[in-house]
């Protein structure tokens, strides 16, 4: 079985991961509608005919983990869409992306980046996440690492925030980052950073402005 990256989402086209996105709010909030109704109406048939009260209350109990069901779908897609620019003019994903990307998360992956350099350089201390990045890997690009940290710690930068969450999941999936797992080729990592490189922009402005 190949390795797979994080570059790699199993994720439809952006027109159709749209309306998969707003059947699966649909879906969850009608199943969840549908588990209050059975439920409220499971007390008092409970009371007269005990049969329909289990009958109700059981199917009152289905919809709500239907309802779950299709909440934590859509949340999984959501996930896998985040890291895509190009997903970020639907509604949901560019509202998921920018509560993600904030300054405090930005400031913590850029102090992460600059560990991993720094582990790379001989520095002592203790990695920020239990598995230890590839120096090799590190020190072929440490100027970009560190030029990413630098726009992740300026308030006045803007960062797309696809990149943001690209640099997340390579700094926490491990098992997925080639910055971490020697079974990844290391073009990869060029290839993410490079996405990452192209949501960071040198000049101070809006940040909604990051998102075209």
């Amino acid at each position: 079985m190949a390795l797979r990256s994080v570059l790699e989402h199993s994720v439809p086209p952006t027109p159709e991961a749209e309306r998969r996105l707003q059947d699966l709010h649909r879906r969850t909030r009608e199943m969840a509608v549908s588990g209050l109704v059975l439920a409220a109406a499971a007390i008092p048939a409970a009371l007269f005919i005990p049969p329909l009260g289990v009958a109700l209350g059981t199917g009152g109990a289905t919809a709500f983990a239907l309802a779950l069901l299709a909440r934590s779908r859509r949340q999984s897609l959501l996930l896998a869409l985040l890291g895509n620019r190009d997903a970020y003019w639907i509604e949901a994903v560019q509202h998921e992306g920018i509560c993600f990307s904030t300054v405090d998360r930005r400031q913590r992956l850029a102090r992460w980046l600059r560990s991993v350099v720094g582990l790379a350089d001989g520095a002592e201390g203790l990695p920020a996440y239990s598995a230890i990045s590839l120096n090799d890997r590190v020190e072929a690009r440490r100027e970009r690492l560190l030029s990413i940290a630098d726009a992740f710690e300026a308030t006045d930068r803007s960062v797309h925030p696809a990149s943001v969450v690209l640099v997340h999941q390579l700094l926490t999936r491990p098992g997925w980052s080639p910055l971490y797992n020697p079974g990844l080729d290391d073009e990869l990592l060029d290839f993410a950073l490079t996405k990452v490189e192209a949501g960071v922009k040198g000049d101070p402005i809006s940040q909604q402005s990051a998102l075209r």
